[in-house]
């Protein structure tokens, strides 16, 4: 008698906390009601009180525990108290509409990942919670019509199917984490001290019934005395909801309902809250996960303005860090509600607005970067000269990206041969005809000198070792370049000697594990027999490659053949 007053002293605090949080008038009269209800019953108790025989007939009453079916069980063996209760699904302690329509825990059940869960074993964890609320370590019986209608009204599954249901569930239930709930220990300590499922056959295919008792010594904090510091919402519309990533958002948003605004989440541990691998690309989260259940919760009318922002913090380079929710919070006042609604929907527009303007921002640099690259590959192949010396010849060879705009490479001719190259880096096609005109050059058109024909072998000097250095033109000089002998010069193939058929050919490499098509240009003997072979990526035709040097003719073939196509 006095562990029934003492739940219905506890009763009677729930249900005026349910009354302080309630603002639909309807719910909160059926809440005075059942609060009406309790104070009668403690009335009647205390009145039985002075009862001896009634005492001893109550006492009797409740020391006569139900016994249970032989079963096979999936947990280890434990030794259950003499004193433990079992009571069956159909006779609960206290029968109330308004415990069925709301489930209560703690919120540290928040903390725990329980994203192995699909969406169906997340309708039956809140059910049986809604079952053990302030039933101590009182073992709950379930008989397989109660497991369908926890796992969801609307689900009709077979006995075969509500076993494997139930299986999985007690797999996924054993592997949650739970151990974060102490802070200075790791501790492999279950959520139920005993979870039994009970078969029609002996091969354990279909279910008869499941018995649960909550390992109370460590977790029944989670589910009894609930005065405070706790997530409360109705169990019916989280069943409706589908999805497992939509129920677990709804319910780390249901803790912070009276606020509409949570704290900042880490961004590493909403992932594992919510059952993402690290892995998964943050593109792919935002998805496949984010996206569809923000899209699903907005159908509720308390998330219908629901919104989120990533948040990248300063020094950790473009890598999200938080994530931030904002939705409309629990209101007493129509006024506050609408005031609410407001607020959240300038915040929406601000996070859109945010997005929009980077995707414009990044779409506008594409587009210059586009035009800037098209610029220059026209400057390619122009030619300059200066009008006291029209017999050097300036050709800009080829460009290619670099860090402050782009780097140029030219090179100088007279007498229809190279002698000299230099590169700068320069911002722009008009800042590279800028420094040109500024340096005194000229383009080369028909009312000036034409440049000697660039010959189809370009020769290039020596490779020696060089230091750049910049000029009064803004451009770098290698230092240390001369120009060659004539004997040093490259000879140009003969065609009876076999390689011309080379040139224009493809060889296929892989640089660091890339693969690139290599056109060959030209093909040189130089000193001491040696083979200069000049190449051109097909893809980046303009970006600046090293010839290959070979020892011989022999070998040239060889490693031709090694490489062609």
């Amino acid at each position: 008698m006095n562990k029934q007053k003492k739940n219905l002293m506890q009763r009677l605090k729930r249900l005026q906390a349910l009354i302080d949080a309630e603002t639909d008038t309807t719910f909160r009269d059926a809440l005075n009601r059942e609060k009406t209800e309790c104070l009668e019953q403690i009335m009647e108790l205390a009145t039985q009180q002075t009862s001896p025989l009634q005492l001893q007939s109550s006492t009797q009453e409740q020391t006569i525990p139900t016994p249970p079916t032989t079963t096979e069980t999936l947990t280890q063996p434990t030794q259950q108290p003499t004193t433990t209760e079992v009571i069956t699904q159909n006779a609960p302690t206290i029968p109330t509409a308004i415990a069925e329509k709301y489930v209560t825990f703690h919120n540290d059940v928040n903390s725990v990942s329980l994203g192995r869960l699909s969406a169906l074993e997340a309708n039956l964890l809140f059910a049986i919670f809604n079952k053990l609320k302030d039933k101590e370590d009182e073992l709950l019986v379930f008989e397989a019509e109660d497991i369908r209608a926890m796992i969801g009204s609307r689900t009709k599954v077979s006995l075969e199917n509500l076993s494997k249901i139930v299986e999985k569930f007690w797999k996924n239930i054993r592997a949650a984490n739970f151990w974060v709930l102490y802070e200075r220990a790791k501790e492999n300590i279950v959520l139920f001290r005993r979870f039994r499922i009970n078969y029609h056959d002996t091969k354990k295919t279909q279910v008869k019934s499941i018995e649960i008792q909550v390992n109370t010594p460590h977790f029944g904090y989670l589910l009894n005395h609930l005065h405070g510091n706790f997530t409360s919402f109705e169990l019916l519309e989280f069943q409706n909801i589908s999805g497992k990533y939509t129920k677990t958002l709804y319910r780390l948003l249901k803790q912070w309902k009276s606020v509409g605004v949570p704290p900042k989440k880490d961004w590493r541990e909403f992932r594992e809250l919510m059952g993402v691998s690290l892995n998964v690309p943050a593109i792919n989260v935002e998805h496949v996960v984010l996206r569809p259940a923000v899209q699903e919760l907005q159908k509720l009318p308390h998330f219908e303005n629901l919104c989120y922002e990533k948040i990248k913090t300063k020094g950790m380079g473009n890598r999200i860090t938080h994530i931030q929710f904002y939705f409309e919070p629990i209101t007493k006042t129509s006024k506050d509600r609408e005031q609410v609604k407001r607020d959240i929907r300038t915040i929406a527009w601000e996070i859109r607005s945010k997005k929009a303007v980077k995707l414009i921002k990044q779409s506008m640099e594409q587009l210059k970067q586009s035009k800037q690259d098209k610029d220059m590959q026209e400057v390619v192949g122009m030619a300059f000269y200066k009008p006291q010396d029209p017999s050097v010849i300036l050709v800009v060879d080829a460009f290619q990206p670099a860090q402050e705009g782009y780097e140029i490479l030219v090179k100088y001719y007279k007498n229809g041969k190279e002698f000299q190259a230099r590169s700068a880096v320069l911002a722009d096609k008009e800042t590279f005809l800028t420094a040109m005109a500024k340096g005194g050059y000229q383009i080369v058109n028909s009312q000036t000198p034409k440049m000697q024909q660039k010959p189809q072998q370009t020769p290039q000097p020596k490779e020696v070792k060089v230091e750049l250095q910049t000029d009064q033109n803004g451009f770098k000089t290698f230092q240390g370049l001369v120009r060659p002998n004539q004997s040093d010069q490259p000879q140009a193939l003969n065609p009876n000697n076999g390689l011309t058929e080379y040139i224009g050919r493809n060889i296929y490499m892989s640089n660091n594990g890339v693969p690139a098509v290599l056109k060959i240009k030209d093909i040189y003997f130089i000193e001491n027999g040696y083979i200069r072979v000049d190449v051109q990526d097909i893809d980046k035709p303009h970006k600046i490659l090293n010839p290959f040097i070979l020892n011989n003719v022999k070998y040239f073939k060889s490693w031709f053949k090694k490489y062609m196509e």
